[in-house]
C-alpha cells in the first residue's frame, strides 16, 4: 500500500472515531467523582459540574440561578455555590436552573439530605429542532448497565437492538459502567405513529437507584422524572401518541 493510501486510511479512522457515538464509556473520571461527590463541602463551597449529555465535554460558563442567587461556572464546567445553601439542612429539594447559549435551559433540583447534596453532576443538551425529542438517562454506580429503549414504527433503538434508524432515531451514547448518561434522540415525530420509551436493568446486580430521566421535546425541557429506587427490571416511562407525550403509559 502506498504512503498516500496509508495516510488516507489513518485519516478515515480518526474521523470515524470522532464522529461515532460513545458506547460503554463514562463521562465522569475517578478523579472527578472524588472531587465532585467527595468532601468539597468541607472547604465551605458546594461544587457542581456540568457536561454535554452526548459528547461528555465540560460546558463552559454555565449560569446557575438558585435560591435568589446567580453563579457563573468556569471553563471546566464547574460552578461553585456558597455552602450556606445546604448547611444545617436535613431534607430539602432546592430547585435551580442552568443556562448557557446553545443549550436548552436545564431545570433541575439539588436534593439535600442530612446536609449533603445527593448528586452534584449534571448534563445538558444542545438545542433540538421542533418535532424532535431526546431522552437522557442517569443513575448511580450500580447497577453498572441500564439500557434505554425507544420503540417506534419499524425500529427498536437500544444498545442490544438497533442503534440507529436513519431518519427516525439513534442511540447517541451508551453507558455500561454506571452513572450514565445514556441518550437517545428521536429525530422526527410522526403524528400517525406511536413511540414508547422504557428502561431496563440489564446487568441486574442491584436495584436501580436514584434514576433520573430528562425528557426534551420541541427544543425545550419537557419533564424530569426521578426514582429513588426501582426494584423491577423493566419500567415503562412514556408513550408519544398523536404528537403528545403520555407519561407512564403503554
Amino acid at each position: 500500500m502506498s504512503e498516500k493510501k496509508i495516510k488516507l486510511v489513518i485519516l478515515f479512522l480518526l474521523v470515524s472515531m470522532v464522529a461515532a457515538p460513545s458506547f460503554g464509556q463514562s463521562i465522569w473520571t475517578v478523579q472527578e467523582m472524588a472531587e465532585i461527590d467527595g468532601f468539597s463541602e468541607l472547604d465551605d463551597i458546594l461544587v457542581l459540574k456540568f457536561k454535554d449529555a452526548i459528547s461528555g465535554v465540560p460546558i463552559q460558563a454555565v449560569t446557575v440561578n438558585v435560591d435568589g442567587g446567580s453563579y457563573i461556572g468556569d471553563s471546566q464546567g464547574v460552578v461553585r455555590l456558597p455552602i450556606e445553601l445546604v448547611e444545617d439542612v436535613d431534607d430539602r429539594d432546592l430547585p435551580f436552573t442552568a443556562s448557557v447559549p446553545g443549550y436548552i435551559t436545564l431545570q433541575d433540583t439539588l436534593r439535600i439530605r442530612l446536609g449533603s447534596v445527593i448528586s452534584k453532576r449534571f448534563v445538558m443538551t444542545k438545542g433540538l429542532q421542533f418535532n424532535q425529542a431526546r431522552f437522557v438517562l442517569e443513575w448511580e454506580k450500580k447497577p453498572a448497565d441500564l439500557d434505554a429503549h425507544l420503540e417506534g414504527p419499524g425500529f427498536h433503538i437500544s444498545y442490544r437492538n438497533m442503534r440507529s434508524s436513519p431518519g427516525n432515531a439513534a442511540l447517541d451514547r451508551d453507558a455500561r459502567q454506571g452513572y450514565g448518561p445514556e441518550t437517545i434522540t428521536l429525530s422526527g415525530i410522526r403524528n400517525d405513529a406511536t413511540y414508547t420509551f422504557s428502561i431496563e436493568n440489564y446487568s441486574r446486580e442491584a436495584p436501580m437507584s436514584n434514576v433520573k430521566i430528562t425528557v426534551y421535546f420541541d427544543n425545550a425541557m419537557h419533564k424530569t422524572l426521578f426514582f429513588p429506587e426501582i426494584r423491577q427490571n423493566t419500567l415503562a416511562i412514556l408513550t408519544i401518541r398523536n404528537g403528545g407525550i403520555i407519561y407512564g403509559a403503554r
